[in-house]
């Protein structure tokens, strides 16, 4: 009989092709066969379908992802942040800023010394400055024409006049001990607003000339101070002389309204009254270049 090769039985299953011999096993064993290369196969495709479905999602991440997210520098976050009192008086002009340090100090009156600690005094130089500026408001407050000393001219520069007065006493204030501690200042300062007192208007209500007494005392009081501190204390460089001759003029200019100061003056100082040192020349140019106006 003539021999032949062994039949090759073939199965399809899911696209898979299974060759095995037909006389090499029973029909129990093709079964197994079958069923452990069907579920070999498809675990082998579902395998391979998930890799490259993760290699998909790895070659693409969005923008959006915690992945991309975390690899960035974190961002600043206001949540718990104090109010930032900086930014908002960085926006505030000088009027509005003083209003509000000028109400905080009335409210609570032991921040006064913490204010006053913290700022710097104003120079000599743009003090007058301002002053000058001040005076010449009052001046051009002025009507034209009319009595000039009545009672319209008055009341039409009222305002602008109180508003320099009260400048003079307060800048007095700080250019006077304790919170100037150089006499030489203060004595300069007192000359400059001495001679804008003498300037100030007088009017032919005697009622409206209070206030300028009350200036021309506070003046006085001021300059008693300095000599009382300079009698005990020494000069410090400071030119007696000069300030007695200065002192003199202003009693003179004022009509004997600092008579005070120089009584003050001649017990004080008195090696400093010599006859032939009084006759030092007086101006009423002042030294920081000042052209003070003529009198009302």
């Amino acid at each position: 009989m003539e021999e032949r090769s062994p039949v090759t039985l073939v199965l399809t299953y899911n696209n898979s092709d299974i060759c095995f011999s037909k006389g090499s096993c029973n029909s129990l064993k093709v079964e197994n066969n079958i069923i452990n290369r069907i579920c070999n196969g498809n675990s082998f495709r579902k395998s391979l379908k998930r890799k490259t479905i993760e290699d998909e999602e790895m070659s693409y991440v969005p923008l959006s992802s915690p992945a991309v997210l975390n690899s960035k520098k974190p961002r600043m976050i206001y949540h718990g942040r104090s109010f930032p009192i900086t930014r908002l008086l960085e926006h505030l002009d000088c009027c509005t800023l003083r209003s509000i340090i000028e109400t905080l100090v009335d409210r609570h009156p032991t921040l006064f010394s913490e204010v006053v600690g913290l700022s710097s005094l104003p120079d000599l130089f743009s003090v007058i400055s301002l002053l000058n500026g001040m005076e010449e408001q009052v001046r051009c407050s002025f009507p034209y024409g009319g009595d000039i000393r009545g009672e319209y001219a008055y009341n039409r520069i009222r305002p602008v006049l109180q508003k320099f007065m009260d400048a003079l006493v307060e800048y007095m204030i700080i250019f006077s001990p304790p919170y100037q501690k150089s006499r030489n200042l203060t004595l300069t300062f007192l000359d400059h607003i001495s001679s804008m007192l003498h300037r100030l208007p007088e009017w032919n209500n005697p009622v409206h000339n209070y206030y300028k007494e009350e200036l021309y005392d506070s003046v006085s009081n001021a300059w008693i101070s300095v000599i009382s501190s300079m009698s005990k204390e020494g000069f410090d460089g400071i030119n007696g002389n000069e300030w007695i001759a200065k002192l003199i003029k202003h009693n003179e200019t004022s009509g004997g309204r600092f008579k005070r100061v120089i009584d003050t003056a001649r017990n004080e100082l008195a090696c400093f009254f010599i006859e032939k040192d009084l006759n030092v020349s007086f101006s009423n140019n002042n030294r920081l270049g000042f052209d003070f106006a003529s009198c009302y």
